[in-house]
């Protein structure tokens, strides 16, 4: 418990073994993104990222590249440009392969607005504690 004080205070997120054992929300990346109109200050942002923290979330996108830091970037629903990101260790990374579907099961760590092209803003969602699902 002391350790979760301390996290909240700090503003860090919970250790992986809290969030692992915490039920599975239904929260889609498609609900997150039809927050983006609603924000318009960083305030807001902030405080949309913070309430959503340590929220345990499983979902499936397309996986467009995994870069040198072993940071994978998958791209929700039908947009074209990576939205989520998170990090996987070197076994669960050699088994995925750009292009490809996967389902994966994380933890939310923060929420940003991201500017795309054409310009318009994207919610950019990064997560921890990750454990691939599929392939």
């Amino acid at each position: 418990m002391l350790i979760s004080t301390v996290c909240l205070v700090a503003s860090c997120s919970k250790p992986p073994e809290e969030t692992s054992q915490q039920p599975i929300s239904d929260l889609t990346y498609a609900e997150i993104h039809k927050q983006t109109p609603n924000m318009y200050t960083d305030a807001r942002l902030e405080a949309y990222s913070d309430e959503l923290r340590g929220t345990r979330v499983r979902w499936t996108g397309e996986a467009h590249e995994v870069d040198g830091d072993h940071v994978v970037h998958v791209a929700m629903d039908d947009h074209r440009t990576p939205n989520v990101e998170f990090a996987l260790d070197e076994g669960s990374l050699s088994r995925i392969k750009p292009g490809e579907t996967i389902t994966f099961v994380g933890t939310i760590q923060k929420i940003t607005s991201i500017q795309t092209y054409p310009p318009m803003p994207n919610m950019h969602v990064y997560l921890e504690a990750v454990q691939l699902e599929t392939p």
